[in-house]
């Protein structure tokens, strides 16, 4: 198993909230256990996985990683309904400001399909996105006293 050990959490750095040694868990636990320091070490991590593969015991192989750091062709994206695109606004301009290559997907949402539609649901969200199909998606949204 590979361990992406990138000191990262949601609110800050793993210090913060975590302060466990994973490694030795496993260790403990009766694991091969291994490191490699540096992620985008390919040649690092393939030997990694050689020894972790002549052990006969589970293996667990933390490798540092740096969040936001695009390894060799990976192609970053995001996906969620487009009800919420909204609570992306920050990270969608962030990128397209720095010129990364994200993919974003907003899939399918219950736009025109549900008797019931929030008022902050899909066809406010496209109005926000398309300030010229405001209209449009205004009368779209279905009439719950139908």
């Amino acid at each position: 198993m590979l361990h992406d050990d990138n000191r990262v959490q949601l609110d800050g750095p793993t210090t913060m909230a975590f302060s466990e040694d994973v490694l030795a868990r496993f260790r403990a636990y009766g694991w091969h256990t291994d490191r490699v320091e540096d992620g985008t070490d390919v040649a690092a991590i393939e030997q990694a996985i050689g020894q972790a593969r002549q052990d006969e015991r589970p293996s667990i192989i933390a490798v540092r990683t740096v969040i936001g750091f695009y390894h060799g062709g990976l192609m970053p994206y995001a996906a969620t309904f487009l009800t919420f695109s909204d609570y992306m606004r920050g990270s969608v301009r962030l990128a397209a400001l720095s010129r990364l290559p994200v993919t974003y997907v907003w899939t399918h949402d219950s736009v025109a399909s549900a008797r019931q539609v929030p008022p902050n649901g899909p066809s406010s969200t496209i109005a926000t996105r398309h300030p010229s199909s405001a209209a449009a998606a205004e009368t779209s949204r279905p009439d719950p006293s139908r």
